[in-house]
């Protein structure tokens, strides 16, 4: 065998398995049912509910969003603070007449 063939759940833990007796919500049940259908099929109450429902998805995914990118962008701030401390120890330890080899170690990602 010369390639790598994943069988697995993806995100899914290593040893673990999936839970046959878990099922998708009612509502979620529906609403993959009701998004098979054109719209012209669909009553109003139908479509009222599915409209619901993906609001709801729209606005908990973009809940999310934001938590992350909040953890990300405190993750960044701490990395600058202690790459800049690190930078001037170097700078410290090794003389000011060194400086050139400091910048060529320093990734332009940092710097920007």
């Amino acid at each position: 065998m010369t390639h790598l063939k994943h069988v697995g759940v993806l995100g899914m833990k290593w040893g673990r398995r999936k839970d046959s007796s878990a099922s998708d919500s009612p509502d979620h049940t529906r609403t993959r049912i009701l998004k098979k259908k054109k719209t012209s099929q669909l009553s109003t109450d139908e479509l009222r509910d599915l409209t619901q429902r993906l609001q709801l998805e729209r606005q908990f995914k973009d809940l999310s969003k934001t938590q992350i990118t909040r953890g990300q962008k405190i993750l960044r701030a701490i990395l600058l603070s202690v790459g800049k401390k690190l930078a001037s120890s170097y700078i410290r330890n090794q003389g000011y007449g060194n400086i050139s080899n400091v910048i060529d170690v320093i990734p332009t990602s940092v710097v920007d």
